[in-house]
């Protein structure tokens, strides 16, 4: 038993200028709303169903989709209140039969394939993997330290100006139920800060060197459309 979360109930402040009337899902990339291009990558890796784990303007989303996108099945858990990246992965998998969970961040996209990363996770029987991509300028991301000859995650290192080239978080998990049933219960939740960072002993990274971009500020969302096109 598997599910799909896609994490897209962000308030989205550092965009606002940019986009004052959509949700950051929504963002509108080479005109399309930017979480279709993770649709898409689900709908390559033949996965039939997701759940958007969403929030700040909420209903604009579930307009937009409605309950279906290219035969991609959608559901909807709305969070009444902020409950951080860990907290709304637990709350889109209560009450649900799972065994794994694969978890995407809704405002970044990298171009992997989630078939060859499943096989990988699976093959290795992995409790908790993480997809890592490299990047020659971390300061923004922070950075991953991963052991290449056991995929072990040894460390996660803190966003700062000057960080050297190297991984980082590339915001695509797959989780057994066991890894996440060990959340601690506190809300909000990060799962960057407050579960990864504690759960090294469980921890894998698949490595790639694929193209990663994230509309996480005004910045990244203005690069992001020229970026974006050849994927398109």
């Amino acid at each position: 038993m598997f599910e799909t979360v896609i994490l897209a109930g962000g308030l989205g402040k550092r965009l606002r200028e940019q986009v004052p009337d959509l949700p950051k899902p929504l963002a509108p990339v080479s005109s399309r709303p930017f979480i279709s291009l993770l649709f898409d990558q689900l709908i390559r890796a033949h996965i039939s169903k997701v759940t958007l784990a969403i929030g700040y303007m909420s209903e604009k989303v579930i307009d937009t989709f409605g309950y279906s996108y290219k035969g991609l099945a959608i559901d909807y858990v709305t969070e009444d209140e902020l409950l951080g990246t860990g907290g709304a992965i637990v709350n889109a998998l209560k009450g649900r039969e799972y065994k794994q969970a694969l978890i995407l961040n809704g405002d970044s996209f990298c171009n992997i394939s989630l078939d060859q990363f499943k096989k990988w996770h699976f093959d290795y029987q992995n409790t908790a993997s993480m997809v890592l991509t490299y990047q020659e300028e971390r300061a923004r991301y922070g950075g991953v330290e991963c052991d290449l000859s056991t995929n072990k995650i040894t460390s996660f290192i803190e966003k700062k100006i000057g960080l050297s080239a190297g991984y980082i978080n590339a915001g695509i998990y797959l989780f057994s139920k066991e890894f996440i049933e060990k959340f601690p219960l506190m809300v909000p939740l990060s799962l960057e800060n407050q579960v990864l960072p504690y759960q090294l002993t469980s921890l894998y990274g698949w490595v790639t060197k694929s193209e990663f971009i994230d509309i996480g500020t005004a910045d990244s969302y203005a690069n992001a459309s020229s970026y974006l096109k050849k994927f398109l």
